[in-house]
């Protein structure tokens, strides 16, 4: 149990402040009864206890609490100590004594107190030796509370009241509570529970962050889903283009061999064409022959008539050998001349074809391009923009291209549709042309049917009038019917090959339309390809998107996770990068302001040191002030007493007479008291 033994006191109030007149009081168990008349030290002795428990100044004191030490104008001194004693038991039975002390220094114009270091003694159960220290009051004041076991509030409210601050509990309420909140020490119950309300609305801010991450992980989860569904269904629809692709494949075989077709018979019609304008020539040379000649008469024997005859038909064969000769090389030049045309034909078209696919190939490449750029400008994060708003935005560019890639694969799907339409109906166009081909065909064979059976009647004809008509005259008629016939069905037959080659050309035009339509398709089926391709690459770009916010992730966890360990935060497995994030600002945050702290209390220190200097150097000037006027007054002292021996002896005197004023103080108290 801590009780206290004794205090001593000296300078204190009216308590006398020299050392050898200081007065003890002794505490005796279990009561102790402290009587006296007003202006004895009753109060003073309580106010001791106070300050020499927890340093507390009583009332009255003043703001310089200067008052609570003797006065030294009274004693006619510059300064004068205090100082208080007290021994008591602590706890653990072991006794304690702490010394505290005061300074009063007296100027001209005021008077200023100081607290010096205090010292606290106890002494070593084990050596038996006392043991002192020397500490700063302000430790004291925590310490001395401690080894009593009592609160300074219950001393300074309950134990140690002051007889002035006895009506406390007739204070207002606010600051009745105060005081009892300090006497049963409720604060620190209050600073919890303030710190328990900081502690929830935390992590209610917590919870609604972790809801908002939720809900945003749904929407990225639905997002991936919805992708992922957009995605199949685009990889079905590439297989269910293939799919037509390769159903198409047997009717564009058919075109081939239609064109094929086409092509040998324009041949056969550009062959004609050639022959019927070679006839046509001859017809011509016969008919200006035939209209330059101007047959003179006949003076030729009948013997010399046959032998020109038999020449002649020599002459003939020879002209006809000769013709033959130069017709069949005339047609293996044609022929020649066809095969140069058809490669040279098939050479520009694929000349054509493949520079259109070269084009298509650029635009392609160039179209690519400006995607990858775009993908890469608007997907690729940094390392400070890992947040929902940049995945939202990655989303929504992805959608945006998805549906306008999903846009133009319907366009084209419904213009390959139409395309097809357009191909099935001009092959029906050209098996009506072919029908009516054949059937104007078969007409031109009746007309030629018909002109025979009249060539033949005419050869009856002739038959029944050659009793009539002279030889010559007959082989005149025959050769020119037979000229007429020949010219009739050399103009038949160009007439025929002329229609033939106006539709020949027709159907080659329309070959060549559908050529172009297929090679528009088969430019539509690339760019298809080239758009897969493209598809493959965003996805490609996704894969390394997601690749390296993981890696950015875990590296930043790395990183990050033992640093916020060493500052104090464990963090979980389950924490998001966005959370880490969170937590960094908020320790920075934290951080900051301690710092800004400490730079305010540096700034309070050193203005504080500013101003202990300033008054360093004005206590250094009083000093000096001091030093002078005492050398003054010494010096005047010499000149009044004449001579430095009755000044050497004046400090003793002195003391001897401070005594016998004490002793007649003692001696006047003491009677009034037996009064």
């Amino acid at each position: 149990m801590t009780s206290i033994e004794q205090i001593q006191i000296s300078g204190v109030r009216s308590f006398d402040p020299n050392p050898a007149h200081r007065q003890t009081i002794v505490f005796q168990k279990p009561l102790t009864v402290i009587l006296g008349k007003n202006g004895a030290g009753k109060t003073t002795i309580i106010e001791a206890l106070l300050n020499a428990c927890t340093g507390q100044m009583p009332p009255g004191s003043g703001s310089e609490k200067s008052s609570f030490v003797y006065d030294p104008k009274v004693m006619g001194e510059t300064d004068v100590k205090a100082q208080i004693r007290l021994l008591f038991t602590g706890r653990g039975g072991k006794v304690m004594q702490v010394i505290r002390s005061f300074q009063a220094l007296r100027t001209r114009t005021k008077t200023t107190f100081t607290t010096l270091d205090s010292t606290v003694a106890f002494q070593d159960t084990a050596t038996g030796k006392v043991l002192s220290s020397t500490y700063r009051a302000n430790d004291v004041d925590r310490a001395v509370p401690e080894m009593l076991g009592v609160s300074p509030a219950v001393l300074e409210h309950v134990i140690f009241c002051h007889q002035e601050d006895t009506n406390w509990p007739l204070l207002p309420p606010k600051e009745v509570k105060k005081i009892f909140d300090e006497i049963f020490a409720a604060t620190r119950y209050v600073l919890a529970l303030d710190r328990l309300r900081e502690n929830s609305k935390e992590f209610r801010r917590q919870q609604k962050e972790h809801e908002a991450n939720l809900m945003a992980l749904r929407e990225h989860r639905e997002q991936a889903q919805q992708l992922t569904g957009d995605i199949a269904a685009k990889e079905e629809l590439v297989r269910t283009i293939q799919q037509r692709a390769k159903s198409l494949e047997p009717q564009l075989k058919e075109l081939h061999a239609v064109t094929a077709a086409l092509s040998a018979v324009e041949q056969g019609a550009e062959g004609l064409a050639r022959e019927a304008a070679m006839i046509q020539g001859r017809i011509d040379e016969k008919q200006e022959s035939l209209s330059r000649m101007t047959l003179p008469p006949m003076t030729l024997t009948i013997e010399e008539m046959l032998e020109f005859k038999q020449g002649f038909a020599e002459r003939i064969k020879g002209l006809e050998a000769d013709a033959s000769d130069k017709a069949n090389l005339l047609e293996k030049a044609e022929a020649k001349k066809q095969q140069c045309e058809e490669t040279a034909l098939r050479l520009r078209s694929t000349t054509e074809f493949l520079e259109q696919q070269e084009r298509q190939y650029k635009e392609s490449r160039m179209e690519l391009q400006g995607i990858v750029k775009n993908v890469s400008t608007g997907l690729v994060l940094g390392d400070d923009d890992m947040c929902e708003e940049d995945l939202q935005r990655v989303s929504d560019h992805l959608n945006a291209e998805l549906q306008l890639a999903r846009a133009e694969r319907d366009k084209a799907l419904k213009e390959f549709d139409d395309e097809k339409k357009l191909l099935e109906d001009q092959r029906n166009m050209l098996l009506r042309s072919m029908d009516a081909d054949n059937k104007e065909k078969d007409m031109k064979e009746d007309q030629l049917k018909h002109l025979h059976q009249r060539v033949v009647s005419t050869e009856e004809a002739l038959g029944k009038l050659k009793p009539y008509v002279g030889a010559t005259y007959l082989e005149s008629l025959k050769k020119t019917i037979s000229e007429l016939e020949q010219r009739l069905e050399v103009m038949e037959e160009l007439k025929k090959k002329g229609e033939n080659y106006k539709q020949r050309q027709d159907i080659l035009q329309r070959i060549d339309a559908q050529n172009r339509i297929v090679a528009g398709l088969r430019q539509e089926l690339a760019r298809h390809k080239e758009c897969l391709g493209g598809e493959a690459e965003m996805n490609l770009l996704r894969t390394q998107i997601t690749e390296k916010e993981r890696f950015l992730e875990a590296e930043m966890r790395e990183t990050l996770v033992p640093e916020l360990s060493n500052f104090g935060h464990e963090m979980t497995e389950g924490r998001s990068l966005s959370q880490i994030s969170l937590l960094i600002e908020q320790l920075r945050e934290q951080k900051l302001g301690v710092l800004r702290v400490i730079q305010t209390e540096h700034g309070e220190l050193d203005r504080q040191i500013a101003v202990l200097q300033q008054n360093q150097a004005q206590r250094m000037e009083e000093i000096m002030r001091e030093n002078s006027e005492l050398q003054r007054k010494r010096t005047n002292c010499v000149k009044a007493l004449d001579g430095l021996g009755e000044i050497d002896h004046f400090e003793a005197v002195l003391e001897k007479a401070r005594d016998l004023l004490e002793a007649a103080r003692n001696r006047h108290h003491a009677l009034e008291a037996m009064s």
